[in-house]
């Protein structure tokens, strides 16, 4: 019997369902307990506004190491994370569509008496597990494995969107492979929802989708109406301002707010989520890393020899919305772990490596090399989220060096100064 991507996938699909059965979250961290709160609201009255009892009805359904750490933050006034709007109402400042994709299973485990703090467990692998379904039918299983071995795996025991935005970004990184670049669009304009940047990533395949309007297939009429669409896909992405917007009157309320400042963007930022050893891609993806180099460098190849200027500023855009998370005041995202920024942004990376690999197949540039550097890739993912605990993640916490800093800063401290 022959091996194929969709016994990969199905071996994938096990692993994150028996993951979900053996791990529970030791204790809430980020943002769970907002997104915990709006997903019980939406359930007592179908809003995401915190209202008398929602704090309670969350409480009550909390696993008890949970309820400490939850009551202290939801029992403020406003609660961790919420602030007044125009009504007098109370809404958090993150947008609530983790929250509402959550709910119908909230609801079912809410019907049949399960447990309910497990919600945001269930979602994130269900949503893996589709993301690498659609994945499986336009890449090699190699590459399934490589989307599969990240630190995302991580983050499926959290009740935060990390895990959720990276499968999002996996689907549309499945349909932009696919040649289906409005789809994408759309993918990656719902992770924008939960995580911003991602907006960058939508633009850069939007130009993709109009390179498709140079087909004489198209009529005016035609024409028209495939642009209209993609702008609109684009904008859907830009719903959480809107929102912002009517409930607060600031398309930004984390700027309003102070927590976020263009002030904070800087050059030591965007290249410490490569190369910080505590946090980054150095560490924690080196795979994806030794794959991305060539991937630009390809593109760049095309650029100057062949003039070919979309697949380059495809980069360029990927770059500026990396950029674009620097803004934030709270750097290292009060997580553990990698940096959130970096599970985010690893599916639109994989588009890239994934696009540069079938690129140098079809054109049979250095197949064996390519085989070879994949090879090494994989097992370099394998060492870094194996050695940290397949799906939970077991290396230091922020208030210490992992082992790596701490051997680099004993013996060459002038290598690595990290910002604090």
């Amino acid at each position: 019997m022959r091996w194929t991507p969709t016994w990969t996938w199905a071996l994938l699909a096990l692993a994150c369902l028996l993951s979900v059965l053996a791990t529970r979250q030791a204790h809430t961290v980020g943002d769970d307990s907002e997104y915990l709160l709006m997903n019980q609201s939406l359930l007592e009255h179908g809003s995401v506004d915190v209202r008398e009892g929602d704090t309670f009805a969350l409480l009550v359904n909390l696993p008890k190491p949970w309820r400490g750490h939850e009551r202290r933050l939801l029992r403020r006034t406003p609660p961790r994370g919420y602030f007044e709007s125009k009504d007098g109402s109370l809404h958090s400042y993150h947008f609530p569509f983790y929250s509402l994709a959550a709910l119908p299973l909230k609801g079912l485990l809410h019907l049949f008496g399960l447990d309910e703090s497990r919600v945001f467990q269930y979602t994130n692998v269900l949503w893996l597990v589709f993301a690498l379904f659609s994945l499986r039918s336009v890449v090699a299983p190699s590459v399934l494995w490589l989307a599969f071995l990240t630190p995302a795996l991580w983050y499926l025991v959290n009740a935060s969107p990390e895990s959720f935005v990276f499968s999002l970004g996996l689907l549309g990184t499945a349909s932009y492979l696919g040649g289906r670049y409005r789809t994408s669009i759309l993918w990656y304009s719902l992770g924008a929802m939960q995580f911003q940047p991602l907006l960058f990533v939508a633009a850069a395949v939007s130009l993709r989708a109009f390179g498709e309007l140079a087909d004489d297939g198209f009529s005016r009429s035609a024409k028209a109406r495939y642009a209209a669409s993609v702008m609109a896909l684009v904008a859907v992405g830009l719903a959480p301002m809107l929102w912002l917007f009517l409930l607060f009157g600031t398309p930004n309320l984390v700027a309003q707010e102070g927590l976020a400042s263009w002030g904070h963007m800087t050059y030591k930022r965007f290249e410490s989520l490569f190369f910080d050893l505590n946090l980054e891609m150095i560490t924690y993806v080196p795979g994806y890393l030794l794959l991305l180099a060539p991937a630009i460098g390809l593109r760049l190849r095309n650029l100057v020899r062949h003039r070919r200027f979309v697949p380059m500023l495809e980069v360029v855009l990927l770059a500026l919305g990396i950029l674009a998370t620097t803004a934030t005041s709270n750097w290292n995202s009060g997580m553990t772990g990698p940096s959130r920024y970096v599970v985010c942004f690893l599916p639109p990376i994989l588009m890239l490596i994934a696009s540069d690999l079938r690129d140098r197949d079809l054109l049979s540039r250095s197949p064996s090399w390519t085989k070879w550097t994949l090879a090494a890739a994989l097992g370099l993912q394998l060492l870094a989220v194996g050695s940290r605990g397949v799906f939970e993640y077991r290396g230091a916490s922020y208030n210490q060096h992992n082992r790596i800093a701490q051997l680099v800063l004993s013996r060459w401290p002038y290598v690595y100064s990290p910002e604090v």
